[in-house]
Protein backbone atom coordinates (compact mmCIF):
# COMPACT_ATOMS: atom_id res chain seq x y z
CA UNK A 1 0.00 0.00 0.00
CA UNK A 2 1.29 3.45 -0.95
CA UNK A 3 2.04 5.80 1.92
CA UNK A 4 2.04 9.60 1.72
CA UNK A 5 2.73 12.55 4.03
CA UNK A 6 0.34 15.43 3.41
CA UNK A 7 0.53 18.93 4.90
CA UNK A 8 -2.83 20.63 5.35
CA UNK A 9 -2.77 24.43 5.31
CA UNK A 10 -6.40 25.53 5.71
CA UNK A 11 -5.65 29.25 5.58
CA UNK A 12 -8.42 31.75 6.24
CA UNK A 13 -12.16 32.05 5.70
CA UNK A 14 -13.68 29.33 3.56
CA UNK A 15 -10.34 27.53 3.44
CA UNK A 16 -11.00 26.07 6.87
CA UNK A 17 -14.39 24.73 5.74
CA UNK A 18 -12.96 23.23 2.57
CA UNK A 19 -10.13 21.57 4.48
CA UNK A 20 -12.68 19.90 6.74
CA UNK A 21 -14.06 18.16 3.64
CA UNK A 22 -10.53 17.25 2.52
CA UNK A 23 -10.00 15.61 5.91
CA UNK A 24 -13.19 13.59 5.43
CA UNK A 25 -11.94 12.41 2.05
CA UNK A 26 -8.54 11.45 3.48
CA UNK A 27 -10.24 9.48 6.24
CA UNK A 28 -12.28 7.65 3.59
CA UNK A 29 -9.18 6.83 1.50
CA UNK A 30 -7.35 5.58 4.58
CA UNK A 31 -10.41 3.50 5.51
CA UNK A 32 -10.53 1.79 2.10
CA UNK A 33 -6.91 0.68 2.36
CA UNK A 34 -6.15 2.17 -1.08
CA UNK A 35 -3.40 4.31 0.46
CA UNK A 36 -2.09 5.43 3.80
CA UNK A 37 -2.17 9.22 4.08
CA UNK A 38 -0.59 10.76 7.16
CA UNK A 39 -1.57 14.39 7.69
CA UNK A 40 -0.14 17.30 9.58
CA UNK A 41 -1.68 20.78 9.79
CA UNK A 42 -0.19 24.24 10.12
CA UNK A 43 -1.07 27.89 9.58
CA UNK A 44 -0.78 30.02 6.46
CA UNK A 45 -2.15 33.43 5.52
CA UNK A 46 -3.82 35.85 7.89
CA UNK A 47 -4.17 33.35 10.74
CA UNK A 48 -0.41 32.70 10.55
CA UNK A 49 0.22 36.46 10.61
CA UNK A 50 -1.95 36.78 13.73
CA UNK A 51 0.08 34.09 15.53
CA UNK A 52 3.61 34.45 14.09
CA UNK A 53 3.72 37.93 12.54
CA UNK A 54 4.44 36.27 9.15
CA UNK A 55 2.19 34.79 6.48
CA UNK A 56 3.87 31.41 6.95
CA UNK A 57 6.31 30.29 9.66
CA UNK A 58 9.71 28.68 9.14
CA UNK A 59 8.40 25.53 10.84
CA UNK A 60 5.50 25.32 8.37
CA UNK A 61 7.94 25.72 5.48
CA UNK A 62 10.13 22.90 6.85
CA UNK A 63 7.07 20.68 7.13
CA UNK A 64 6.03 21.58 3.57
CA UNK A 65 9.48 20.62 2.25
CA UNK A 66 9.27 17.26 4.04
CA UNK A 67 5.72 16.50 2.82
CA UNK A 68 4.82 14.54 -0.31
CA UNK A 69 2.06 17.06 -1.03
CA UNK A 70 0.56 20.27 0.35
CA UNK A 71 -3.17 21.05 0.38
CA UNK A 72 -3.70 24.80 0.59
CA UNK A 73 -6.97 26.55 1.35
CA UNK A 74 -7.89 30.18 0.74
CA UNK A 75 -5.83 32.96 2.29
CA UNK A 76 -6.61 36.56 3.11
CA UNK A 77 -9.57 38.71 3.93
CA UNK A 78 -10.45 42.30 4.81
CA UNK A 79 -9.10 41.89 8.35
CA UNK A 80 -5.54 41.94 6.96
CA UNK A 81 -5.89 44.75 4.39
CA UNK A 82 -3.70 47.10 6.45
CA UNK A 83 -0.91 44.55 7.01
CA UNK A 84 2.44 45.55 5.41
CA UNK A 85 2.75 44.24 1.85
CA UNK A 86 5.54 41.71 2.57
CA UNK A 87 3.55 40.19 5.44
CA UNK A 88 0.12 40.05 3.79
CA UNK A 89 -1.65 36.66 3.77
CA UNK A 90 -0.86 36.16 0.07
CA UNK A 91 2.86 36.25 0.89
CA UNK A 92 2.49 32.78 2.43
CA UNK A 93 1.12 31.38 -0.82
CA UNK A 94 3.82 33.11 -2.86
CA UNK A 95 6.58 31.82 -0.59
CA UNK A 96 5.26 28.27 -0.84
CA UNK A 97 5.23 28.51 -4.63
CA UNK A 98 8.74 29.97 -4.76
CA UNK A 99 10.47 27.79 -2.16
CA UNK A 100 8.82 24.55 -3.33
CA UNK A 101 9.40 25.49 -6.99
CA UNK A 102 5.76 25.15 -7.90
CA UNK A 103 5.19 26.81 -11.23
CA UNK A 104 1.83 25.42 -12.36
CA UNK A 105 -1.59 26.15 -11.01
CA UNK A 106 -4.41 23.97 -12.35
CA UNK A 107 -7.98 25.06 -11.81
CA UNK A 108 -11.28 23.88 -13.17
CA UNK A 109 -12.72 26.54 -15.42
CA UNK A 110 -15.80 27.14 -17.51
CA UNK A 111 -14.70 28.46 -20.84
CA UNK A 112 -17.20 29.17 -23.58
CA UNK A 113 -15.73 28.30 -27.00
CA UNK A 114 -16.58 31.75 -28.35
CA UNK A 115 -14.44 33.35 -25.62
CA UNK A 116 -11.52 30.89 -25.50
CA UNK A 117 -9.27 33.00 -27.73
CA UNK A 118 -9.95 36.15 -25.66
CA UNK A 119 -8.31 34.69 -22.53
CA UNK A 120 -4.71 35.41 -21.60
CA UNK A 121 -4.53 31.74 -20.54
CA UNK A 122 -4.26 28.99 -23.08
CA UNK A 123 -7.16 26.55 -23.32
CA UNK A 124 -6.44 22.88 -22.64
CA UNK A 125 -8.74 19.94 -22.29
CA UNK A 126 -7.92 17.26 -19.72
CA UNK A 127 -8.50 14.25 -21.91
CA UNK A 128 -10.00 11.03 -20.60
CA UNK A 129 -9.64 12.25 -17.04
CA UNK A 130 -12.66 14.49 -16.73
CA UNK A 131 -13.48 16.31 -19.98
CA UNK A 132 -13.42 19.52 -17.91
CA UNK A 133 -11.40 22.39 -19.37
CA UNK A 134 -8.49 23.33 -17.14
CA UNK A 135 -6.66 26.62 -17.38
CA UNK A 136 -2.94 26.54 -16.73
CA UNK A 137 -0.26 29.18 -16.73
CA UNK A 138 3.26 27.99 -16.06
CA UNK A 139 6.59 29.70 -15.83
CA UNK A 140 10.03 28.30 -15.26
CA UNK A 141 12.55 30.12 -13.06
CA UNK A 142 14.99 30.57 -15.96
CA UNK A 143 12.40 32.16 -18.23
CA UNK A 144 10.35 34.34 -15.93
CA UNK A 145 7.05 35.39 -17.44
CA UNK A 146 7.18 32.77 -20.19
CA UNK A 147 3.65 31.41 -20.56
CA UNK A 148 3.25 27.78 -21.57
CA UNK A 149 0.37 25.36 -21.63
CA UNK A 150 0.36 22.43 -19.26
CA UNK A 151 -1.03 19.32 -20.95
CA UNK A 152 -2.39 16.66 -18.63
CA UNK A 153 -3.07 13.30 -20.20
CA UNK A 154 -4.82 10.15 -18.99
CA UNK A 155 -1.55 8.82 -17.58
CA UNK A 156 -1.94 11.32 -14.71
CA UNK A 157 -4.40 8.91 -13.10
CA UNK A 158 -1.60 6.36 -12.72
CA UNK A 159 1.06 8.80 -11.54
CA UNK A 160 0.35 8.90 -7.81
CA UNK A 161 3.73 8.80 -6.11
CA UNK A 162 5.71 9.32 -9.31
CA UNK A 163 7.83 12.36 -10.08
CA UNK A 164 5.61 15.14 -11.48
CA UNK A 165 7.72 15.47 -14.65
CA UNK A 166 6.78 11.87 -15.49
CA UNK A 167 3.09 12.78 -15.26
CA UNK A 168 2.94 16.21 -16.82
CA UNK A 169 4.29 17.56 -20.08
CA UNK A 170 4.87 21.27 -20.56
CA UNK A 171 4.78 22.39 -24.19
CA UNK A 172 5.46 25.74 -25.81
Amino acid sequence: MASFKLLLLPGDGIGTEVMGEVTRLIDWVNGTGAASIETESDLVGGCAYDVHGEAISEDAMKTAHAADAVMLGAVGGPKWDAVPYDKRPEAGLLRLRKDLQLFANLRRAICYPALADASSLKYTLVEEVSKTPVSAATSQPAAEGDVKTLYVGPELVDCVGEAPQQCLQVRE
